[in-house]
């Protein structure tokens, strides 16, 4: 699914390399076009800059977030209070 999207998500090389194989077959990239959802540090930055403080409680409701632990340092980092189940 994601390599459909032409999105990224932070996985790394690793995954940078697995998903171009894939997307060969589709020229069109719709995160150029604003069309992919945030990634992690992209919200928090974006809550930073709408004046959320880092001790704002965030609660992330979603299954796994691809890249695990890993993706979400960034926004924990932002924010202390960042909760997921």
């Amino acid at each position: 699914m994601l390599a459909f999207s032409g999105c990224y998500f932070g996985g790394g090389e690793k995954e940078r390399l697995e998903l171009r194989e894939i997307r060969k077959r589709w020229t069109t990239l719709p995160r150029k076009h604003g069309k992919c959802p945030l990634t992690p540090h992209e919200v928090g930055l974006m809550l930073g800059a709408l004046g959320f403080t880092n001790d704002t409680y965030l609660y992330v409701a979603s299954g796994e977030i691809y890249g695990g632990d890993e993706t979400m340092k960034p926004l924990k980092d932002l924010f202390d209070n960042t909760g997921t189940n």
